[in-house]
């Protein structure tokens, strides 16, 4: 699931770790605490808590910061925290556990539980929803787009209502892997069917009781009153921490409240498998397939993946300004639990962690060196405007943006993060390792920019003219567009000389061209546009991308002028 941001990994910023005595560097726990001695943040809102289990035996378990700032409530491992999408784990668990039974096939219609749905076309499966292969748009885009705020209550009922009217897939069943929380809130309600119990209740009777993870629990009322739940806070479009609003149902695919002490528990069953047995694990824990062979490294609700050179099993969460991440590693037998309640988070624990569990970056009995930083300089909204603007290479598009006294960067998959300056038009990323190079012309303009992430660059983007007026064919795009879908309508206009996407509800958003019909937009929940046609060369209507592709194709009919 994503956030305000929405993505769905954990935006952080690289800090050293305080040099430690030489008793300190063969006792990993003592590691892991200067690790997060480090991290700790006291000068932003809210904290975090982790958790590490190696070879059975519990290493490190501490919390740090506040779980509510404006009450200053400490930060514990007791915190009860919304692990967003965490939740797919304990929905595979219980689509496992009905196959396992006889109850289900992972090769059934869809339609035979939720007759309801819509007729897409193709054949969905079981398997095509736990696997992210089935083609249905996420509902996290689609939300969006229909003109829901950030914080507003978003319920079950309303959710099923946007599935029940999307008429088309992202692409046919079983060709590619695209992320899809709607899956995951469909087979919540196929579990339901079955069982004859709402998706909460069978997993407290079949998950959380069993296993005795007393303050867990799927929410299906955002207006309950949860002991001990903390905030959770996260940027607004000027750079700053905010209270975020999290009231939402979305039971199957998000809504898990719960605690670092009570997952301790959950992520013990990846190792002994106790609750399910075996072939309820083998199967949460088996790649899917696409139709052409090829892997899907997701099983049952469950992340495959290869961190740190290590295989690892497990998901992470976002939503609402908290942010998590799960893993096991089997080859090592470790486990960590890591939640915060602010996005970004600020800090880096999990790029260090497994370092110091496997011993790699232990320079013997030396104390690690402390990374030097680079300056921070100061510069005027004035200076940051020369940055501003959209820059293209191929097909991808960056938009650089200034919002106040702070430069923000916009990727061409939708993310927004921040950026300062350390020198003559060179920017740091601030959460991430990224690089921004500006490059001026003859004239002293800023025209180029390269960029590297993690080391690897790319570039020069090209700076281009942002002006509508300099636009081919622009203004037979203005007007209306309605989207039957979704039920809602967009305008295109123009507004001081920018191309505007706009809705009653929704924030603007600023359309760069770069061809006649095919424009880059500065938004996660719209960041492509494809002008349709007919035979006579008249604008029909549009289809929209969104959210790193998890919305495709969108059809918005252009309304008919008086």
């Amino acid at each position: 699931m994503k956030l305000a941001a929405r993505y769905s990994a954990v935006v952080v910023c690289a800090l050293s770790i305080a040099p430690l005595c030489a008793c300190q560097h063969n006792d990993p726990s003592a590691r892991v605490a200067a690790l997060c001695d480090a991290c700790d943040r006291p000068d932003l809102p809210g904290g975090f808590a982790l958790a590490v289990v190696q070879d059975e035996r519990l290493l490190f378990k501490g919390a740090y910061g506040l779980a509510d700032s404006e009450h200053q409530v400490p930060f514990r491992t007791s915190t009860v925290f919304d692990f967003a999408s965490v939740a797919k784990q304990f929905t595979g668990f219980a689509v496992a556990t009905l196959v396992r039974d006889g109850r289900l096939s992972l090769d059934d219609d869809i339609h035979r539980y939720l007759p309801e749905l819509p007729d897409f076309g193709e054949k969905v499966t079981i398997g095509h929803l736990l696997h992210h292969t089935s083609g249905i748009r996420d509902w996290v885009g689609l939300v969006k787009l229909s003109g829901t705020y950030d914080g507003d209550a978003i319920t079950g009922d309303f959710l099923m209502k946007l599935i029940r009217h999307q008429r088309e897939l992202n692409f046919k069943p079983g060709e590619r892997f695209q992320y899809s929380n709607t899956g995951y809130v469909l087979l919540a309600r196929i579990v339901a069917r079955i069982t004859g119990e709402p998706f909460p209740q069978w997993a407290h009777e079949h998950i959380f009781e069993p296993l005795q993870m007393r303050d867990t629990h799927l929410c299906d009322d955002y207006r309950e009153i949860v002991p001990n739940r903390a905030a959770s806070y996260t940027w607004d479009e000027d750079g700053r921490y905010v209270n975020s609003s999290d009231q939402l149902e979305a039971s199957g695919s998000s809504s898990l409240y719960s605690t670092v002490d009570d997952m301790l528990k959950w992520m013990a069953n990846y190792r002994t498998k106790e609750l399910g047995g075996a072939a309820v694990w083998d199967m949460m824990l088996a790649p899917g397939a696409l139709n052409n062979g090829g892997p899907v490294n997701y099983g049952f609700g469950v992340s495959l993946d290869n961190r740190d050179g290590s295989v690892s099993f497990g998901h992470g969460g976002s939503w609402a300004g908290f942010l998590c991440q799960l893993s096991y590693y089997p080859e090592h037998d470790i486990t960590t639990i890591l939640a915060v309640n602010r996005n970004p988070a600020g800090f880096d624990v999990s790029s260090k962690l497994m370092g110091i569990l496997l011993d790699r970056d232990a320079p013997g009995d030396a104390p690690p060196e402390v990374a030097s930083e680079d300056t921070e300089v100061d510069l005027s909204p004035e200076r940051l405007a020369e940055y501003a603007g959209p820059y293209q290479l191929a097909h991808d598009l960056m938009w650089v943006e200034r919002l106040g006294e702070e430069l923000m960067v916009r990727f061409a998959w939708g993310p927004q993060a921040p950026v300062y300056a350390v020198g003559n038009d060179l920017f740091l990323g601030r959460g991430f390792d990224g690089r921004f190079t500006f490059l001026r012309g003859a004239d002293g303009t800023i025209d180029r920019l390269v960029f590297s992430l993690s080391g690897k660059e790319r570039g020069p983007f090209r700076k281009l003219d942002e002006r509508a007026t300099t636009f081919r064919d622009v203004a037979s795009f203005v007007g209306e567009y309605s989207s039957p879908e979704l039920l809602t309508t967009y305008t295109v206009g123009v507004k001081n000389d920018r191309l505007v996407l706009g809705h009653l509800r929704n924030e603007d958003v600023v359309l760069q061209q770069l061809d006649r019909d095919d424009y880059r937009a500065n938004a996660w929940w719209c960041t492509k546009i494809r002008v349709i046609r007919d035979g006579g060369d008249r604008i029909t209507g549009f289809r929209l991308d969104a959210d790193e592709d998890n919305v495709q194709n969108l059809w918005f009919a252009r309304v008919p002028t008086d």
